[in-house]
Order: structure tokens, then sequence, then C-alpha cells
């Protein structure tokens, strides 16, 4: 097996694995590493289709022991949309950019998550009003999931960038 496909199936087990871990030990709900996983690792696992593959089989199997529901494929579909923005648009710039891509990102994963729980539950009249609705009582999630997206993607970004400058004094 060649250096470079070793190095991209520890990265693939990576983000499996820290998706299944962070989801299955308590936490408040929705502050998981899964959006910033989505979105930053195609600077570790450069195939689209490995990034969705190795998030979807990190959700997959932690929704196994934490419990599966009828959201799961448009949650799925939410995070491969986002690792694809992220593979298409992403560039290793400033912590602004971070913040910048990171709310784009969160923003976009409430308001199409969200629709889904109003298109599906059953619990919210299918009219404007259910919808506005739907929307208000998510808005504590999403300060909570904005928070940690935000945290975990400066996180990847710090760690990653920190790793090439001590990469490139070594050589």
């Amino acid at each position: 097996m060649k250096q470079k496909s070793k190095q991209e199936l520890k990265y693939f087990l990576l983000v499996v694995a820290t998706i299944f871990v962070w989801r299955v030990i308590p936490h408040p709900p929705n502050l998981t590493p899964v959006l910033a996983l989505a979105l930053w690792g195609s600077v570790l696992i450069k195939s689209p289709s490995r990034l969705i593959a190795a998030l979807v089989a990190g959700m997959f199997l932690s929704d196994l022991i934490v419990g599966a529901h009828e959201l799961m494929p448009f949650i799925y579909g939410c995070y491969a949309l986002i690792a694809i923005l992220g593979l298409k648009y992403l560039k290793h710039e400033s912590i602004q950019s971070v913040g910048i891509y990171t709310f784009t990102a969160s923003t976009l994963f409430f308001a199409l998550s969200n629709f889904a729980v109003f298109l599906t539950s059953g619990i919210y009249p299918r009219t404007l009003t259910g919808l506005v609705s739907c929307y208000t009582m998510a808005l504590p999630f999403y300060g909570v999931a904005l928070l940690g997206d935000l945290l975990f993607s400066a996180a990847i970004y710090l760690v990653y960038n920190l790793g090439h400058q001590q990469l490139a004094a070594q050589a």
C-alpha cells in the first residue's frame, strides 16, 4: 500500500472514530464536531466520496447506539452537501475565513435540517405559521450547535496549520 493511501486511510478512520466517540459520550445536545469535520475534512481526505463515506460511517455507527430516526437520510445529506461545499470552496486562508465558512455551513445545516423536521415530523402544521414555529423552537439548539461548530472548526484549522508549520520548520 502506498504511503499516501495509508495516510488517507488513517484520516478516514480518524474521522469515523471521532464522530462515533463524540456522539456516544454524554455531551450537550448538538455540540459535536461532525459539521466541522464535514466542512474541514477536505484538508485530510481529498476524495469527495471517501470524505462522505467517513462522515456517513461515523454517523451511522453512532446512530446504532444513540438511536436511529427518520431524519437520518436528511441529516446525512446535509453533511454530504457541506462536505462537497468544503471540498469545492474551502482554501486554507485566515481564521476569519474559518468563521465565515463555518457560520454559513452551520446556518445551512440549521435551515435544511429543520425544514426536514417541518416536513416529516407531523408536529407542526404545514403552514407558514407552522414553519416559523418550527424554526423558532429550534433556535436554542442552533445557538449551541453554532458555538460548537465554530470552536471545532477553529481547533481543526489551528491544529492543521500548526502541524504544517512544524513540518516546514523541520524541513
